[in-house]
């Protein structure tokens, strides 16, 4: 029995399923495969995450309102409760990973895609710093997905984990260490309810 499960591995799941377990809700990572990661640990890991103490700390002229107009010209009919909370609660989570020992980021130069009002010339994206493989529990530097070339290849990973590889090992030991659960080779079908509780 579990509060929370999360279904999937991710670079999202894994971070809401630390959260939740830091908060004191029992939580379960579920994924089907026998690696943790999915996509995202073939990513580059950049995180859109604008108006953080990252960007202030590289010197970026980021700011929340500079995002709002950029997100303003690029989508199409949006939702303005959303977008609203998405960029009040990103510096916030940006704050709070970094609180924990586990999580370090660094501004990465990667131009936004549309020429449009408010955007950042070299960019807002973030992402976590590299690790080594050794500075992992063994357990959680088995579980991480290898990149996407070694993965097909059937090989392992490296030494240096970059890029999503970081960003997946970094949430993953974090969880573990609060002391999340991890389910590999689960697949979900389906789920059953009783009243609102899933059973």
């Amino acid at each position: 029995t579990y509060d929370v499960v999360v279904v999937g591995s991710g670079g999202g799941a894994l971070v809401a399923a630390f959260l939740a377990q830091k908060a004191g809700l029992s939580t379960a990572v579920v994924e089907r495969t026998g690696y943790v990661g999915g996509t995202s640990a073939y990513s580059g890991g950049a995180c859109w995450l604008p108006g953080s103490q990252v960007q202030r700390r590289a010197g970026i002229a980021d700011s929340t309102e500079g995002a709002r107009s950029y997100l303003a010209a690029i989508l199409e009919s949006p939702d303005a409760t959303k977008v609203e909370t998405f960029l009040a609660q990103a510096p916030r989570l940006v704050e709070e990973l970094e609180a924990d020992p586990g999580f370090d980021f660094e501004w990465l130069p990667f131009p936004e895609y549309y020429d449009a009002p408010g955007r950042c010339p070299m960019g807002r994206s973030i992402q976590p710093t590299n690790i080594k493989r050794a500075e992992l529990d063994p357990e959680v530097a088995a579980l991480v997905r290898p990149p996407v070339e070694r993965d097909r290849a059937g090989e392992g990973g490296r030494n240096t984990l970059s890029g999503g590889q970081s960003l997946i090992a970094r949430s993953l030991a974090a969880f573990v260490r609060e002391g999340g659960t991890v389910l590999t080779n689960h697949r979900v079908t389906d789920y059953a309810l009783d009243g609102d509780r899933v059973t």
